[in-house]
């Protein structure tokens, strides 16, 4: 799924969720700059192209959008005196902002595909935030390798090696009639078009999508192992043995964060969902 798919999201839908997420208050600019970047790196169609900034990925136009949420009476905006250099930011959802999020959030998310996949990003992402924001900044910056310049292409070329070893591995266990085989190599495939384009033309962006990228290629790569001896049956459905569903939902779900985040950033433009039928008509034929 591309950014196009999610156009009709309402503007500054994911600073209204982080702050219901956080209790209705949130505090700070960097904990809510986090917070975002979190949900897109996880799938979650947050359009804001962040930065890497010293304190992880930033997007200046995040202020813009609180500010019209706040003139929109969904957001309250309140600034203090932090004993810092740069005063502290206050959100505070409005009665209309929890209505809002309930009834035009909540469904849209509830509505997205893979819903297994989400609910547990949702759980892990609230366990993160429960630590302190230097905490959170600390692990943003380790598991996107954000202050490694070295240790980010030393793991881009590693996880691109990994990828073609599963790759050979899926094709030579590969079933043309088993829609698992057509899923895995699918989004191999795609993970590994992304990460040479990164190598090739997106090092130096000093964007965050290049390490949202990698970050979802190396999670693909330890699910893509574990499916790769999977028993081969023509149709997953309500019927097929459960770890088989579960292992298809994973990587459908991986596909769809190296999707949204290649085409948000400019790295690979993912196919359109409606010629996929087009296709299945030509492979068939």
């Amino acid at each position: 799924m591309n950014v196009e798919s999610f156009r009709d999201w309402p503007n500054g839908w994911a600073i209204l969720y982080a702050t219901f997420a956080h209790g209705g208050h949130l505090y700070g600019k960097v904990r809510l700059n986090k917070y975002l970047a979190v949900l897109q790196r996880e799938g979650f169609p947050v359009p804001n192209k962040f930065e890497n900034k010293q304190m992880g990925p930033y997007d200046r136009h995040i202020d813009d959008e609180a500010a019209s949420l706040q003139s929109a009476q969904l957001l309250e905006i309140n600034k203090r005196p932090s004993g810092k250099p740069l005063d502290l930011f206050e959100y505070a959802l409005t009665v209309d902002g929890a209505q809002f999020v309930r009834h035009a959030i909540f469904p849209r998310i509830d509505a997205l595909p893979f819903r297994e996949s989400y609910r547990a990003i949702i759980t892990s992402t609230t366990y993160l935030f429960r630590s302190n924001t230097e905490k959170v900044v600390d692990r943003l910056h380790k598991d996107l390798y954000l202050d490694d310049k070295r240790g980010f292409a030393d793991h881009l070329n590693k996880t691109m090696a990994e990828i073609r070893r599963l790759i050979g591995s899926a094709e030579a266990r590969r079933s043309d009639e088993c829609e698992l085989c057509l899923d895995l190599l699918g989004t191999l495939d795609f993970a590994l078009r992304c990460l040479e384009e990164v190598r090739k033309s997106h090092l130096d962006d000093g964007l965050t999508g290049k390490h949202n990228i990698l970050f979802n290629a190396e999670r693909l790569a330890d699910d893509a192992r574990e499916a790769v001896n999977h028993e081969h049956m023509l149709i997953l459905d309500d019927s097929s043995p459960s770890n088989s569903r579960l292992l298809s939902e994973k990587l459908k779900h991986r596909l769809h964060c190296l999707e949204y985040n290649a085409d948000l950033y400019g790295v690979v433009t993912p196919i359109d969902p409606s010629t996929y039928e087009f296709l299945e008509f030509v492979v068939a034929h």
